[in-house]
């Protein structure tokens, strides 16, 4: 009998002097070990091999070659449409909105938007999903 079979036989296992016990441990600590440094190493290609299918994805829907951290970011959220057409359309929003605060009574009809700068967001794709699922559920 092998000094791992004995091992893992709770009956046999104080028979085992301290050395062999040691060792035992320390065997099972080492495959334990291995066993997950392998499979994080698996998962770890797997997400390089995705991210890299993805970038190829956004760049032959997009036609601009993007990293991937980006190109995964536009693919999940389905923001790989044209974006100065999108900036645009956005610049347009803000004014009209602008505009209707401002009422056509109160204002002289001189306001004019000159810049619009799009600020960086700190927050991951999946933390500003998050909110946007918690501002949407507190709506009546």
């Amino acid at each position: 009998m092998s000094l791992m079979e004995k091992f893992a036989d709770p009956a046999l296992i104080d028979t085992l002097t301290s050395g062999e016990k040691a060792t035992g441990a320390l065997i099972t600590t080492f495959m334990g070990m291995g066993i997950t440094f392998v499979v994080l190493t698996l998962l770890w290609g797997t997400i390089g091999w995705m991210n890299k299918v993805v970038a190829a994805t956004a760049t032959e829907t997009t036609g601009a070659p993007t990293d991937g951290v980006n190109a995964t970011a536009a693919f999940l959220t389905g923001q790989a449409a044209d974006s100065v057409q999108a900036d645009e359309q956005l610049v347009a929003v803000i004014t009209a909105a602008i505009a209707a605060y401002e009422g056509a009574d109160r204002g002289t009809g001189k306001l004019v938007v000159r810049k619009i700068t799009r600020v960086k967001s700190q927050a991951s794709a999946w933390a500003n999903a998050g909110t946007v699922d918690c501002i949407k559920t507190r709506k009546f």
